[in-house]
């Protein structure tokens, strides 16, 4: 079965970005996108497995603030 493919206009719909910034990244910083492949053409192209995994490692789990037991700020007078 092959592999679905998602070019930059639609990458830049998957990121909320715009589609000049996604090009001008290929080229500057790629660094900054999902793993992409190039075709002889030049074209990118990204496998949209790599986009999903991409974003999962870049998932920030925000805990709740847990109460020290040594935090005074509460008065228990």
């Amino acid at each position: 079965m092959p592999k679905t493919t998602l070019d930059a206009k639609q990458l830049a719909a998957v990121l909320h970005m715009k589609p000049y910034t996604i090009t001008d990244y290929t080229i500057r910083h790629p660094e900054r996108l999902p793993p992409f492949i190039k075709l002889p053409t030049g074209k990118p192209l990204w496998f949209e497995e790599d986009v999903q995994a991409w974003l999962e490692e870049r998932h920030i789990k925000v805990l709740p603030p847990q109460q020290s037991p040594t935090d005074f700020s509460r008065k228990w007078w």
